[in-house]
This record gives structure tokens, C-alpha cells and sequence, in this order.
């Protein structure tokens, strides 16, 4: 063989081994359900012939233990990832048997923002979901909307460990049978562009909420979230989100906005957590410079996971919008 003709085969070869399947686990590692899902030789069977199918693709597998939902986000908006798994909880909002709301969960036991799934980058071709409960929260996803393909299996969680874990073992084996025949069939990008990034930078304080964050929509697409990564983020915090440089236009709209503005409590009749959000800058221009109070209008605000110290007379003193839309 030419050198010449190695030479680009080998280019050709290091460009496929750069896009990516990503599995990921949002289960901790002393979850006793990634336990058992290592342990099973049905489960190790299917993914070694997931990342069988796509080798022979061109594709590289990631695995990831512990995800979070910015993990998942990083993923979707990622160019080099084609096919996502992702394994782990989700929990439904009961009141007297009745569901009136459900929610994705993250390692961390966040509840993962509706607005997910605007994340997306356009080399993404699916996203499969093992969670129970799927039928509860589907719809609340809006997965239908999507241009990618979405694959979700569903099943109730019984009251009988065993059967918990039966139905675990068997959703995992069969989400990642399904993923490996999407991965068998997709149509695979001929090429990665990888885009200049810009920088966008949010000062916020006051996120007491340890499950709800506020999402960040540039242009209607979720470029990041405003969460509680750690236990003292409440006294401010400057978070910088890196985008793709054609992703901002002549004209632009940054929205930043509760992850579940709308949902619903049988307590609380506003529970939502409100945050201060006081500069915007992008490229180290600043577009936004003044305090405002985002959330709602209870100051209560009395919902599990929130701390009962906030910083009211701040958040009474300031402007008050529901959610900021700002242009620039």
C-alpha cells in the first residue's frame, strides 16, 4: 500500500474514532442498583455488543458513573456525540394517587430540567432512556419534539426488592438492545466541525434549591443551568457557559428561567426558588448589569430541599420578573 494512501486512512480513521457513544449511569457507585447491574452477565453481554456494533461503526464508547445532568448536557450539546444512554432513577410527584408531576433524576438526586432535551447539538442522531416511570414523564419531556430519535423503556416500580430489581436488570438489557440496533442502522456524519467557542458569563446568588436550577436558553437552545453544584453557591456565584461562535447572531435572546416554572404542589402553592441574578457578560462585554429577582412572587418559597434561611429583605427590595428576557 502507497504511503500516501495510509496516510489517509489513517486521518479517516482517527476522525471516526473521534465521534462518540456516550452510556451513561446516574447512579452513584454505592447505588445497590449499579451493583447489580455489574454484576449481571445479561447486562455486561449487551453492552459488549453495543460497543462491538459501534467499533465496527468507527465509533468510540464513553462510559460515565455518577452523571449529573450537566454531564447529560455537556453530552447532547457536545458535536463529537451521536448516540446517548442514559441509566438511572426518576420519581413521580404523588398526592392522594394522583401524579401531578414526575421528573428525571441525576446521580446527585436533582431533577433534571424539562428543557433538556433543547440542548442538543445537530450531530446528535438518538437518546436512550432507562428510568422507571417513563410513562409518567414522556410527555412532560416532550420528547416527541425532538428531530433526533428518543428511546425510552418503560416500567412501574413494585413495592418487592426483587422485582425492583428484575425490572432494572431487564430495562437496561433491552434499552441497550435497542441502542445497539439504532447504532446499526443511524446515518453517521461524515465529518465533525468543531466551532469557535464564546464565552457567556452569569453572577447569580440566593439558589437555595438543592433539586431545582434555572435554565439558560440562548436562542432557543438550553446552553446551561443555573444549579446548586455546591452547598455554599446560595452566597453568589459567576458561572461561564462556553457556546458555539455561530450560535449567536446579529440579534440575540438570552432567557434564563426556572427549570419547572409551572409545577404544581398539594403544599405550596408557589413552590418555587427565586434567585438573584445581577451581571451578564458576553466576551467580557457586559450586557446586563443590575440586580433582579427571578422566580415567583411567594417569598415563601417553603419546598423540600430549600434552606429556611433566605435573604428576604434583598429579594423585597429588588425588581421582580417571573423569568428575564433579555436581547442584545
Amino acid at each position: 500500500m502507497k504511503p500516501l494512501l495510509i496516510l489517509v486512512l489513517s486521518l479517516l480513521s482517527l476522525s471516526n474514532w473521534a465521534k462518540t457513544i456516550e452510556v451513561h449511569y446516574a447512579l452513584e457507585e454505592n447505588d445497590p442498583f449499579l451493583g447489580i447491574l455489574r454484576r449481571s452477565q445479561f447486562v455486561r453481554a449487551e453492552m459488549n455488543g453495543l460497543t462491538a456494533k459501534a467499533r465496527s461503526r468507527g465509533l468510540r464508547v464513553i462510559t460515565k458513573i455518577g452523571s449529573t445532568q450537566n454531564d447529560l448536557l455537556n453530552s447532547m450539546g457536545n458535536p463529537q456525540t451521536v448516540g446517548i444512554v442514559w441509566i438511572g432513577h426518576s420519581k413521580p410527584a404523588v398526592d392522594n394517587e394522583v401524579t401531578y408531576n414526575a421528573f428525571m433524576m441525576d446521580a446527585r438526586d436533582q431533577y433534571v430540567t424539562k428543557s433538556i432535551g433543547a440542548s442538543a447539538s445537530g450531530a446528535l442522531e438518538f437518546l436512550a432512556i432507562n428510568t422507571c416511570f417513563a410513562g409518567h414523564i414522556n410527555h412532560l419531556y416532550g420528547w416527541h419534539q425532538q428531530r433526533y430519535e428518543v428511546i425510552t423503556h418503560d416500567f412501574e416500580v413494585d413495592e418487592n426488592n426483587l422485582n425492583q430489581l428484575t425490572n432494572v436488570v431487564q430495562g437496561t438489557i433491552e434499552i441497550l438492545r435497542q441502542a445497539t440496533a439504532k447504532i446499526t442502522v443511524m446515518n453517521i456524519p461524515a465529518e465533525i466541525h468543531t466551532s469557535e467557542k464564546k464565552n457567556i458569563e452569569i453572577n447569580y446568588r440566593d439558589l437555595l434549591s438543592t433539586q431545582f436550577g434555572y435554565d439558560v436558553i440562548l436562542n432557543n437552545r438550553l446552553i446551561g443551568l443555573l444549579d446548586k453544584e455546591e452547598l455554599r453557591d446560595f452566597r453568589g456565584k459567576s458561572k461561564v457557559f462556553q457556546v458555539p461562535a455561530e450560535l449567536l447572531q446579529g440579534t440575540n435572546l438570552i432567557t434564563i428561567r426556572p427549570t419547572d416554572p409551572d409545577r404544581t404542589s398539594p403544599k405550596y402553592a408557589h413552590p418555587v426558588d427565586n434567585i438573584i441574578v445581577s451581571k451578564i457578560k458576553i466576551e467580557g462585554r457586559v450586557i446586563f448589569d443590575q440586580e433582579i429577582n427571578l422566580g415567583d412572587e411567594d417569598l415563601d418559597d417553603s419546598e423540600i430541599g430549600l434552606s429556611k434561611v433566605i435573604n428576604r429583605s434583598a429579594l423585597q427590595s429588588l425588581p421582580y420578573q417571573p423569568e428575564l428576557n433579555l436581547e442584545f
